[in-house]
């Protein structure tokens, strides 16, 4: 059944800049980027028709997983058959089974949803989600840090790129390029109250700041002072449960952190929000009087048992 979104709604996922809005008039966002494989909850998504014109879904069933390349499953139903009108949605769930009724393996798997139109103007969409035994992709570490980690933001068109590059054998610091405005070699020590540290240079440890302190309660306010940070002198916990809204899915139990007594009024980094897992999902900052949101589009993470997973808008 079609369902009307609200003006706020289809502007809010329309923002999520998906696509190509002079190609591709449709969004499509899962619920959540991550889920349990092992639980009762199912896999939901949904597409958006954010053009002026309808669209055309396949006379059978619009959408598949796929694991890689391989269909994992195929709805028997012919729910895409029925065209989707502007500022129209459709939601589907999937109950993390295969075609042959068997439970799926936890592991990165592809929402595909199409043709959507027809012809040479066809096209499909991609997103993935992620299966683990915890519905975390790295426990509940607040930043997983691991060689090949990467998060790729998005702001209006553009997008930015956060990877783990190298990591200095023995000494447990890792070097992650595009991280608050620069290339840092970060480190993640303690268990009750983690500290992600960061450092410009491997070799001289006793320069590490511990830039973000989680575990701390809201409020709690700490001097920071980093070479190259286009921030401040103080951060304060803002939030320890907050939820957000991004590309790659929504997040819930993000620790938020707000930047004080920013060294140049209108310049600079004004809140990070990370989630348990899997790490920086959304940052803000500030240069003259504009102010710019960078919301996760993707993220590939080392995670539970060691594997790899991918959550997101496939490139």
């Amino acid at each position: 059944m079609l369902s009307l979104l609200t003006r706020s709604s289809i502007l809010a996922l329309v923002l999520c800049g998906t696509l190509d809005a002079q190609e591709k008039k449709c969004t499509l966002v899962p619920q959540k980027p991550v889920y349990r494989v092992d639980d009762a909850e199912k896999v939901k998504f949904t597409l958006v028709n954010s053009g002026v014109s309808p669209v055309k879904l396949p006379p059978t069933s619009a959408w598949r997983i796929q694991k890689g390349t391989q269909v994992v499953y195929t709805p028997s139903d012919a729910s895409g058959s029925e065209p989707l009108g502007p500022s129209e949605s459709r939601s589907w769930m999937w109950n993390k089974r295969s075609s042959e009724d068997v439970a799926v393996l936890p592991g990165s798997y592809t929402i595909v949803v199409g043709p959507i139109g027809q012809g040479v103007s066809s096209y499909e969409l991609k997103v993935d989600v992620a299966l683990t035994p915890t519905g975390k992709l790295a426990g509940v570490r607040p930043m997983p840090l691991a060689k090949g980690n990467e998060w790729v933001f998005e702001t209006g068109t553009a997008t930015t790129t956060m990877r783990v590059t190298n990591y200095w054998a023995g000494s447990k610091w890792y070097q992650v390029s595009n991280f608050v405005g620069a290339t840092r070699w970060c480190t993640l020590a303690g268990v009750t109250f983690p500290r992600l540290h960061t450092q410009m240079h491997p070799l001289t440890p006793t320069n590490a700041v511990a830039l973000f302190r989680f575990g701390e309660e809201v409020g709690y306010t700490y001097p920071v002072l980093l070479e190259s940070f286009e921030g401040g002198t103080k951060i304060r916990v803002g939030a320890t449960q907050e939820g957000v809204e991004t590309p790659a899915g929504a997040f819930g139990g993000c620790t938020r952190f707000d930047v004080v007594d920013r060294l140049e009024q209108g310049t600079g980094f004004i809140s990070f929000w990370f989630a348990p897992g899997i790490g920086l999902v959304q940052y803000t900052k500030m240069k003259g009087d504009q102010r710019t949101l960078f919301r996760l589009r993707s993220a590939r993470v080392r995670g539970d048992g060691d594997r790899v997973y991918t959550i997101g808008i496939k490139k």
